[in-house]
């Protein structure tokens, strides 16, 4: 039983061990605009290596069920383009989901499926449609997803395919937010770089990532989502006319 827990363990030891050091709460938009020009001129010299970074590091955010993806996303189309951004940004968020959906699924799977039985049958009959619209709606938090449903017991197979084009519409939104983000906020920026200038004591710098969203596209999101869940409702209906 030790063994199966061990991952869980592992990745709950890293995490605590991250957020004592204070790196995490140290992660910010107004950072990482302050630190733009040192970021790109090391892009520019090193490009692969800084991809690969990058892409690490949001493997290991979401591995450990840190609540940043949206964050990255932005940093990653304003540090390496919309395209680019959003590819590294799918392929960190699909890779560290599938960590730590494998280590809730091998240490606490068996405990939790008892429990929840019915529930995880009737979700892996149509685990598909569940998961496409569990990442497209945004609804819920990524490490959530990926925790519950390593403990529902779906395949991994089904994880990646529906991780990755499920996070892909939002993820894609939020890097070409992200390449456009100094513009989009050049008045907060502005104001924040003169606060900083003239106060000695730090300046206050919070824009949530959902507000540089359109509400248009928001409202697209959402209506991809239900999508999903109607074609649940059409196939259990289909199922049970026959």
């Amino acid at each position: 039983m030790i063994l199966r827990l061990l991952p869980v363990l592992l990745l709950a030891v890293c995490a605590m061990t991250l957020w004592l050091s204070g790196v995490v709460q140290h992660v910010s938009l107004a950072r990482l605009v302050e630190g733009r020009d040192l970021l790109q001129a090391q892009i520019s010299a090193h490009p692969f290596l800084s991809l690969s970074a990058f892409y690490l590091a949001y493997v290991a955010m979401a591995a450990m069920a840190f609540p940043v993806s949206p964050l990255l996303s932005l940093s990653a189309g304003f540090l390496f383009g919309p395209l680019t951004g959003a590819l590294v940004s799918i392929m960190g968020a699909t890779s560290g989901g599938a960590i730590l959906f494998l280590a809730a699924r091998t240490g606490l799977s068996a405990f939790f499926h008892a429990r929840l039985r019915s529930f995880a049958t009737g979700f892996r009959e149509d685990a598909a449609a569940y998961m496409l619209f569990l990442r497209v709606a945004i609804i819920f938090p990524s490490w959530f997803v990926n925790i519950g449903t390593g403990l529902i017991g779906i395949s991994l197979k089904t994880f990646l395919w529906t991780t990755a084009l499920g996070i892909a519409p939002v993820t894609l939104a939020f890097a070409f937010a992200g390449s456009g983000l100094e513009r989009v906020l050049s008045a907060e920026l502005a104001a924040w770089r003169v606060c900083s200038a003239q106060s000695a004591s730090p300046c206050a710098f919070e824009v949530h990532p959902l507000a540089l969203l359109q509400p248009e596209l928001i409202m697209a999101i959402l209506v991809l989502a239900a999508l999903a869940l109607v074609s649940v409702l059409m196939r259990r209906r289909w199922r049970g006319v026959r």
